[in-house]
């Protein structure tokens, strides 16, 4: 159980990371359903993926993926982080604000939770289950400090972890 919650903490404070240190890929496309295109893409490889994405409409997104296989059962973690709007250009060096609107409450995380969605799963015969935002749903953020970033040679670092644009 507490490799299973420092797993998703793990998870949960690299994608805290993420956000705060803006994941970019550098990239244009306009042919997403919405209308937005994305601008710039970054990732951090280093436990799962945690991936933020710049749209043209001034928003993004932080987006989670990991794994986690004990015994011969694997957890999948597959979830929006947070989403918010943006000022600066992050396809290019400088500095971007970001400001989030909405993330994941850290703190509503239930260990408990986590463990019943395994087992309920395993007793089904299931080798796998996976967690997304219906089990960790965003939610608003109150008057939300914006965060500076500064882009630069292509990699955003925050907390020693260093973000790459793609």
């Amino acid at each position: 159980m507490k490799k299973l919650s420092k797993v998703l903490l793990a998870l949960m404070a690299s994608a805290a990371a993420v956000f705060v240190a803006s994941s970019f890929v550098s990239c244009s496309d306009d042919s997403d359903d919405d209308g937005a295109g994305t601008v710039a893409v970054y990732k951090d490889t280093e436990d799962g993926t945690e991936t933020v994405t710049f749209y043209s409409d001034k928003t993004f997104k932080v987006h989670v993926n990991g794994e986690e296989s004990e015994a011969g059962f694997k957890m999948v973690f597959d979830f929006d982080a947070m989403t918010g709007t943006y000022t600066g250009a992050p396809e290019s060096d400088g500095d971007v604000v970001l400001t989030i609107a909405k993330a994941v409450n850290e703190d509503a995380i239930s260990e408990s939770a986590i463990m019943q969605k395994v087992m309920t799963a395993a007793q089904a015969g299931k080798t796998s289950v996976t967690f997304t935002n219906a089990d960790y749903p965003l939610e608003n953020v109150e008057n939300a400090e914006p965060v500076t970033l500064t882009v630069a040679n292509g990699l955003v670092t925050f907390d020693d972890t260093e973000y790459k644009r793609q």
